[in-house]
């Protein structure tokens, strides 16, 4: 094997070996993913009131798992800045606002663009973290099936963009934020989003890969265009949210079998 190829062969194994986020260091069961997931959705939602207390023993019953698996997502979640420590030792909530969505979408754009800027200034850049994530489109849309995660795709999409820049503390950072990312794009219940989701995911994504390995300039333009869409979205769930609609109008993303566990299979 030459040096090159082996060179090849580690980029492709970091990629797929890389956790997807901070979650799957703490997170080895589907139960603490279950618990993680819904007390995200349900503090975005506003189910969970800001100042409202967290207590492990309620949580563990009402989730039906250990103490244990409700600790550690209670850590993630104040890592995310969702929930925050008490003096006394206890948890609270700390809520998420329609300026905390905007925050976490301007950081994102920040971190890609630097991604983009590294990536871009390298003599010699690997493409298999994308074009993993564009086979796995691929199959996606042959497959054509009903429940398939296209927001868990987007995610992996732009955190491949992450994985070609090598560099550690923006991935970390991108990681932190990409599940409330996640779960801003799945609690959208715009009429028709999910068809116009699903129809313009490829050619949107593909532009997108065409113009970083061709180092065209445009894809600073082109990538914040896209999570200004992003936006836009969000701030379609914090109107309903605002209005009073967040009990009933704004639904739970649809659950498939199993917690989503943040990482390509195979």
């Amino acid at each position: 094997m030459t040096k090159k190829n082996e060179s090849a062969d580690k980029g492709r194994k970091r990629a797929a070996e890389s956790p997807r986020t901070v979650g799957d260091i703490l997170f080895r069961s589907n139960a603490g993913r279950k618990v993680l997931e819904a007390l995200r959705h349900g503090i975005i939602l506003r189910k969970y009131a800001p100042g409202e207390r967290l207590i492990e023993s309620r949580l563990a019953e009402e989730f039906g798992v250990g103490r244990g698996s409700v600790r550690a997502a209670l850590q993630m979640l104040e890592r995310e800045g969702l929930v925050k420590s008490k003096t006394n030792g206890g948890k609270e909530i700390r809520g998420f606002s329609r300026k905390d969505a905007f925050d976490t979408h301007d950081l994102r754009f920040l971190l890609e663009k630097r991604a983009l800027e590294i990536v871009s200034a390298m003599e010699h850049f690997y493409t298999s973290p994308l074009l993993d994530v564009l086979g796995l489109i691929e199959r996606q849309l042959l497959e054509a099936t009903p429940d398939c995660d296209w927001h868990m795709t987007d995610i992996l999409f732009h955190r491949a963009i992450l994985l070609m820049a090598r560099n550690n503390p923006l991935l970390k950072a991108w990681d932190i934020i990409s599940p409330q990312i996640y779960s801003l794009m799945t609690l959208n219940t715009s009429a028709g989003y999910r068809e116009r989701y699903i129809e313009e995911f490829y050619q949107k994504h593909k532009i997108i890969f065409d113009y970083i390995v061709t180092r065209n300039d445009r894809i600073f333009a082109l990538i914040e265009r896209h999570i200004a869409d992003a936006k836009v979205i969000s701030a379609d769930l914090f109107d309903k949210l605002e209005s009073g609609a967040a009990a009933g109008a704004v639904a739970s993303p649809k659950q498939g079998p199993e917690p989503h566990p943040w990482r390509i299979s195979g």
